[in-house]
Protein backbone atom coordinates (compact mmCIF):
# COMPACT_ATOMS: atom_id res chain seq x y z
CA UNK A 1 0.00 0.00 0.00
CA UNK A 2 1.53 3.53 -0.78
CA UNK A 3 -0.54 6.52 -0.71
CA UNK A 4 1.52 9.91 -1.42
CA UNK A 5 0.89 13.53 0.31
CA UNK A 6 0.85 16.44 -1.28
CA UNK A 7 4.39 16.87 -0.44
CA UNK A 8 5.54 14.19 -2.19
CA UNK A 9 5.40 12.37 0.22
CA UNK A 10 5.37 8.25 0.03
CA UNK A 11 4.36 5.78 2.85
CA UNK A 12 4.23 2.13 2.12
CA UNK A 13 2.67 0.23 4.78
CA UNK A 14 3.94 -3.43 4.59
CA UNK A 15 3.90 -6.74 6.62
CA UNK A 16 7.28 -8.35 7.34
CA UNK A 17 8.39 -11.75 8.96
CA UNK A 18 11.45 -10.19 10.41
CA UNK A 19 14.10 -7.86 9.60
CA UNK A 20 17.24 -7.20 11.48
CA UNK A 21 17.34 -3.32 12.11
CA UNK A 22 20.02 -2.22 13.81
CA UNK A 23 19.58 -2.18 16.96
CA UNK A 24 16.63 -4.50 16.80
CA UNK A 25 13.86 -6.90 15.11
CA UNK A 26 10.72 -5.87 13.70
CA UNK A 27 8.40 -8.13 13.04
CA UNK A 28 4.93 -8.05 11.57
CA UNK A 29 3.21 -4.42 10.34
CA UNK A 30 5.75 -1.37 9.72
CA UNK A 31 5.26 1.52 7.74
CA UNK A 32 7.83 2.98 5.70
CA UNK A 33 8.57 7.24 4.53
CA UNK A 34 10.48 7.70 0.95
CA UNK A 35 10.67 11.37 0.04
CA UNK A 36 12.36 11.05 -2.85
CA UNK A 37 9.22 9.23 -4.87
CA UNK A 38 9.46 5.47 -3.30
CA UNK A 39 13.54 5.45 -4.76
CA UNK A 40 14.69 4.67 -0.75
CA UNK A 41 12.74 4.20 2.23
CA UNK A 42 15.17 5.40 5.02
CA UNK A 43 12.10 5.85 7.75
CA UNK A 44 11.01 2.75 8.93
CA UNK A 45 8.67 2.40 12.06
CA UNK A 46 6.72 -0.26 13.72
CA UNK A 47 2.72 0.46 13.85
CA UNK A 48 2.09 -0.56 17.59
CA UNK A 49 0.44 0.50 20.54
CA UNK A 50 2.45 -0.96 22.76
CA UNK A 51 6.13 0.16 23.63
CA UNK A 52 7.20 -2.24 26.14
CA UNK A 53 9.65 -5.40 26.03
CA UNK A 54 6.85 -7.64 27.19
CA UNK A 55 3.74 -6.80 25.19
CA UNK A 56 0.05 -7.58 25.31
CA UNK A 57 -1.66 -10.30 23.50
CA UNK A 58 -4.16 -8.86 20.51
CA UNK A 59 -6.36 -10.95 18.15
CA UNK A 60 -5.02 -10.25 14.40
CA UNK A 61 -7.23 -10.88 11.33
CA UNK A 62 -7.37 -14.67 11.68
CA UNK A 63 -9.01 -14.82 15.11
CA UNK A 64 -5.44 -15.93 16.55
CA UNK A 65 -3.89 -13.68 18.95
CA UNK A 66 0.03 -11.86 18.23
CA UNK A 67 1.84 -10.50 20.14
CA UNK A 68 2.44 -6.56 20.13
CA UNK A 69 5.05 -4.88 21.63
CA UNK A 70 7.93 -2.04 21.39
CA UNK A 71 9.58 -4.09 17.59
CA UNK A 72 6.16 -6.68 17.10
CA UNK A 73 2.83 -5.34 15.04
CA UNK A 74 0.10 -7.39 13.45
CA UNK A 75 1.76 -10.26 11.19
CA UNK A 76 -0.57 -10.55 8.53
CA UNK A 77 -3.80 -9.82 7.26
CA UNK A 78 -5.23 -7.71 4.07
CA UNK A 79 -4.56 -3.48 4.51
CA UNK A 80 -5.53 -0.67 3.02
CA UNK A 81 -3.93 3.47 4.14
CA UNK A 82 -5.24 6.59 2.77
CA UNK A 83 -4.60 10.52 4.44
CA UNK A 84 -7.22 12.63 5.54
CA UNK A 85 -7.47 16.32 5.23
CA UNK A 86 -6.26 16.54 8.59
CA UNK A 87 -3.05 15.11 8.01
CA UNK A 88 -3.60 11.73 10.06
CA UNK A 89 -2.54 8.15 7.91
CA UNK A 90 -5.74 5.91 8.23
CA UNK A 91 -4.60 2.51 8.19
CA UNK A 92 -6.85 -0.93 8.15
CA UNK A 93 -5.82 -3.98 8.59
CA UNK A 94 -8.64 -7.36 8.37
CA UNK A 95 -9.42 -6.80 12.35
CA UNK A 96 -7.52 -3.13 13.11
CA UNK A 97 -7.61 0.53 12.66
CA UNK A 98 -4.36 2.40 13.30
CA UNK A 99 -4.17 6.40 13.16
CA UNK A 100 -1.42 8.43 13.23
CA UNK A 101 0.56 11.39 11.76
CA UNK A 102 3.56 12.23 9.05
CA UNK A 103 5.50 13.74 12.16
CA UNK A 104 4.94 10.61 14.29
CA UNK A 105 5.79 8.38 11.55
CA UNK A 106 9.08 10.67 11.00
CA UNK A 107 10.19 10.29 14.62
CA UNK A 108 12.76 7.96 16.03
CA UNK A 109 10.29 5.01 18.92
CA UNK A 110 11.23 5.62 22.08
CA UNK A 111 13.52 3.04 24.11
CA UNK A 112 11.53 0.24 24.99
CA UNK A 113 10.31 0.07 28.75
CA UNK A 114 9.43 -3.23 30.90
Amino acid sequence: VCERERDHVCVCVCVIVWVLMYPLFLAGLYCALSFDEGETFAVRRTITDDFSIKGHSQQGFDGKNFTMSYNQGEPDGYMAATVSSDGMIHLITSRNHYAFNLAWLNTTASPPHE
